[in-house]
């Protein structure tokens, strides 16, 4: 299913037995997509920017992407929330907390618990965005992920400190001790 919303065309792909519905849709309103059970793939020509006009809202938070590829499962049976985000910029976010993924990062997130920290997906993960249709016949191309080259700390030189002059220390002197 495609989606147009402003100038930003979602593609709309899920996994059989998938339970969602399209939410509030205008020109200057959130799209909003109701997930309560399954698995859907949003495939996004739109830029990053920080206005985010589609929501993916489940039981255990909500998914926002932002000019990005981005599956989110929700498994009713456990209540938990999977957000896999294969290119762009992602976030899951409920009540207890918020992660922000980037390139091929994934966060999990139950209703009663914060998002848990950001962690790459595997090889079978990123193979089943790269296999989905739309991408195999090139009616979506595949963004190369954004590679952030690691900031170089300068390592402190030590600054020699001048040394205290040795003490010399007080011979021991015998005491005389009274006669019992």
């Amino acid at each position: 299913m495609d989606i147009r919303v402003q100038d930003f065309l979602r593609i709309i792909r899920t996994t059989p037995d998938t339970v969602w519905r399209l939410g509030q849709f205008g020109v200057n309103q959130d799209t909003i997509i109701e997930l309560d059970d399954g698995k859907i793939f949003i495939l996004d020509d739109g830029v990053e920017s920080d206005s985010r006009p589609l929501r993916i809202v489940t039981p255990a938070g909500t998914a926002s992407p932002r000019g990005t590829m981005i599956s989110v499962e929700h498994g009713k049976d456990l209540g938990e929330t999977e957000v896999d985000c294969f290119r762009g910029i992602c976030e899951l976010e409920n009540q207890f907390g918020k992660q922000v993924m980037k390139d091929e990062q994934k966060s999990t997130a139950k209703k009663d618990e914060e998002p848990k920290e950001p962690v790459f997906l595997d090889e079978e993960e990123k193979k089943e965005f790269l296999e989905l249709p739309e991408v195999d016949k090139g009616e979506v191309v595949v963004p190369t992920p954004v590679v952030i080259p690691p900031t170089l700390t300068p390592t402190p030189e030590p600054t020699p400190t001048e040394r205290p002059a040795d003490t010399p220390t007080p011979e021991p002197t015998d005491t005389p001790v009274p006669p019992p």
